[in-house]
């Protein structure tokens, strides 16, 4: 079972001819793939096996007749668009012929009693960055060399043209036709250009083998065969999908494609066809089920909804079902389900940026706004995961946009996001002129839920750069407000910033009150990125007290909080600080690796501030491992990029 294209026939074949010697009385072969007469099935049949028409009997009788006492292999190719025909020839031979074995090819399973179904996957594919060596090992990319090569003796893979290569071949997604398609463009392009054009495969990936079937001359004739197959329903629902981006689970296919003429027991009832008939998979692994079609097929899907008119109104549906999830995401974020909310929505980031890009495309498909209520609800996410950047660039578009820059509460919400953001990248000019247009704006349209959550995002921006009056202020006036209004999810962070000032001004005793007070509330409102950071607070604390043995297990802890749920700016912030602790210790090896962890992982979210801590402690390893060039190396180099970005040193370096 498999797709068009995917090679069942090459593996039929294959199998067959690895079996002559087990089936002495014979191996036949069926090719259905030229009719079109269901009626013609068994008459095939009966041509190939050299079975004549008998008086009395039906010509089925005959065959199976004649097949009764025989030990022979049947294969029967391309049964797709004949299933049932080919179902009733299958289910009479193995009810009359038991020693008779059937092989069959097909885009679905023939449901007949016994049948074991083996589905052919496309070929495996390189990953981005992989070498020559790990490429020449790739089966299809060895497929793809040797079809390029019979076409153009003198091609070869080398180091310069491994990465084009490399990236055609995951994008035809390892798909055997696909793949011998592009290589008979190689007479006439570089692997490069080709590449280039498959923003259009379908006019690129032309030019099949005359001695293939018409249907597999081109790319577009194999699908449009699969496509023609599916009953109307299944065709409204395989174009209605296509609207979405890494695979979606069945809520969302409902709600976005069970619009008349289908409702949500049509599109249940419509992946399971479209996953029989091999043009959606499922991830087996995804709980709830995820599913997915191959790019080829999404984007001649995505075709045919445009020709019908239906793209906006499915792109729409798309858009606030996303916006939705995005919503319950925020909201999970803050609790006990965070671990899960984060994984949840790493797995539709696809699907919400498809969203986010068509609200920031203005076009008036959905209410352009819609960009800025996505950033305010993905904000959180993306500080924890590490994207930062990609959300700045999601609000710096989004306010530019008329609709937003026109209307002072959808720019307030759009600075708040810029602000936190831009601060969480140590971009300290950026993070206080959005945050203090954001607070000017918020008092004025008399928001004291919003005030409060500004002036908690001053607090941290005050502090990184060094104004830790200003942040003290900013923090108390914020806690004030929230406790007013009965917040404990802010209450709690506003705390914690509370005791984060104290230990950069000094005054531990009053750090650690802060800070058990902020533990005691997270433990209770079951907000883990909250206790990961109120612990990783109090290891610093002791650690700058010099109890190493009370800051280990802080640490620790934070860092087991924040890698169970998926925090990965926070698991850098722990993992950092353990390397201090180790470098502290003078365990040099393990302060080696922790330190290198973190290095890696603020390099990669662009967390400036911590590198340049984290720069200085490396500093400090090399100096201890007896390499003072290379330490002095290091503290130049950051001292100069802390001049460049203007930033002062960690408050906790």
């Amino acid at each position: 079972l498999g797709m068009g294209g995917v090679g069942k026939t090459r593996r039929a074949l294959q199998a067959a001819s690895e079996l002559v010697h087990t089936f002495p009385e014979g191996v036949w072969f069926l090719d259905l793939a030229s009719i079109s007469d269901p009626a013609m099935v068994v008459a095939e049949a009966a041509q190939v096996l050299g079975v004549r028409d008998e008086p009395e009997r039906s010509l089925l009788q005959s065959v199976c007749a004649h097949l009764k006492a025989r030990r022979v292999l049947m294969v029967l190719d391309n049964c797709e668009h004949l299933i049932q025909a080919v179902a009733e020839l299958a289910h009479a031979l193995i009810k009359t012929s038991p020693r008779v074995r059937l092989l069959s090819s097909s885009r679905e399973s023939l449901r007949v009693p016994g049948e074991q179904n083996e589905p052919i996957a496309p070929l495996p594919v390189p990953h981005a960055g992989d070498g020559l060596a790990v490429l020449r090992a790739c089966p299809a990319v060895r497929l793809f060399i040797d079809r390029a090569q019979a076409q153009q003796p003198t091609f070869a893979l080398t180091e310069a043209n491994a990465p084009a290569v490399g990236a055609l071949v995951a994008r035809l997604e390892g798909i055997p036709l696909a793949l011998e398609l592009a290589a008979a463009r190689v007479r006439v392009m570089s692997v490069a250009d080709i590449n280039r054009r498959l923003d259009d495969r379908y006019k690129v990936l032309t030019g099949g083998a005359r001695t293939l079937q018409q249907r597999q001359q081109t790319l577009r004739a194999l699908v449009d065969w699969s496509y023609d197959l599916l009953p109307d329903a299944e065709k409204t629902l395989l174009c209605r999908l296509a609207v979405f981006r890494g695979g979606f689970d069945m809520d969302a296919a409902e709600a976005v494609c069970g619009r008349d003429p289908l409702d949500p027991l049509d599109v249940m009832d419509g992946l399971g066809a479209l996953i029989e008939k091999s043009l959606l998979t499922r991830d087996e692994q995804a709980e709830p089920a995820r599913y997915r079609a191959l790019e080829t097929i999404r984007e001649y899907g995505l075709e045919k909804l445009r020709a019908s008119g239906g793209a906006d109104a499915t792109a729409a549906a798309h858009a606030l079902y996303y916006f939705e999830v995005a919503k319950q995401g925020r909201v999970g974020l803050n609790g006990p389900q965070q671990g899960h909310w984060l994984t949840r929505l790493e797995d539709e980031q696809d699907n919400l940026r498809a969203a986010i890009a068509l609200a920031l495309s203005d076009t008036g498909v959905v209410d352009a706004v819609l960009a800025v209520k996505f950033a305010t609800q993905l904000q959180n996410f993306w500080v924890l995961r590490g994207r930062t950047s990609e959300g700045r660039a999601i609000v710096d578009a989004a306010l530019t946009l008329p609709v937003v820059a026109q209307t002072d509460a959808f720019r307030a919400h759009a600075l708040y996001v810029q602000g936190v953001l831009a601060w969480s990248q140590s971009d300290h000019a950026m993070a206080m002129q959005a945050l203090s247009t954001c607070l000017e704006l918020r008092r004025t349209l008399g928001l004291p839920m919003y005030v409060a959550g500004t002036l908690s995002a001053q607090a941290l921006a005050r502090l990184d750069a060094g104004d830790a009056p200003g942040a003290q202020t900013a923090a108390q006036e914020a806690l004030q407000i929230f406790c007013e209004l009965k917040d404990a999810v802010n209450e709690a962070l506003a705390r914690l910033q509370l005791g984060q000032i104290a230990l950069f001004q000094g005054a531990a005793a009053q750090a650690d009150e802060f800070a058990r007070q902020a533990l005691a509330l997270a433990k209770r409102i079951q907000q883990p990125d909250t206790e990961a950071e109120t612990e990783l607070l109090l290891g610093q604390i002791a650690f700058e007290a010099g109890d190493w043995s009370s800051a280990a297990p802080r640490l620790a802890r934070s860092l087991q909080i924040c890698q169970g749920v998926g925090d990965r700016r926070g698991a850098a912030n722990a993992c950092g600080w353990q390397g201090r602790l180790a470098l502290a210790e003078g365990r040099l090896e393990d302060a080696a690796s922790l330190l290198s962890e973190a290095l890696q992982a603020y390099q990669a979210f662009a967390m400036r501030g911590q590198l340049l801590g984290v720069l200085d402690d490396v500093a400090l390893l090399s100096l201890r491992r007896g390499q003072a060039a290379l330490a002095q190396v290091l503290v130049c180099a950051a001292d100069d990029l802390r001049l460049r970005v203007a930033l002062p040193r960690s408050p906790f370096a």
